[in-house]
């Protein structure tokens, strides 16, 4: 029977491993579209990912980190407003 401490790394390794599926899926949708809405791409990826359905948060806090390390971009109109689309920048 495993411990609590056990559980509690486990359960750790499965939220790492979660993440690191949601980015592959960003990225690999990211690099075929180069361009994509908000909805469209948080769609694309729950419906990509067949090994468990991830909730729409963790989806949006994956993008979150994937556009501070410089994967993605928003994407602005023309008076530098930010819209709901993403560019692939790697």
């Amino acid at each position: 029977m495993a411990s609590l401490d056990n559980i509690g790394q486990i359960k750790a390794k499965v939220r790492e491993d979660r993440s690191f599926a949601i980015d592959a899926a960003l990225v690999r949708i990211m690099k075929a579209r180069k361009r994509l809405g908000h909805q469209e791409l948080v769609g694309e990826v729950v419906a990509q990912l067949t090994q468990f359905k991830p909730e729409v948060s963790q989806v949006k806090n994956r993008i979150g980190s994937l556009l501070e390390r410089e994967y993605l971009k928003r994407v602005e109109d023309s008076q530098g407003d930010w819209t709901r689309e993403y560019d692939y920048q790697a």
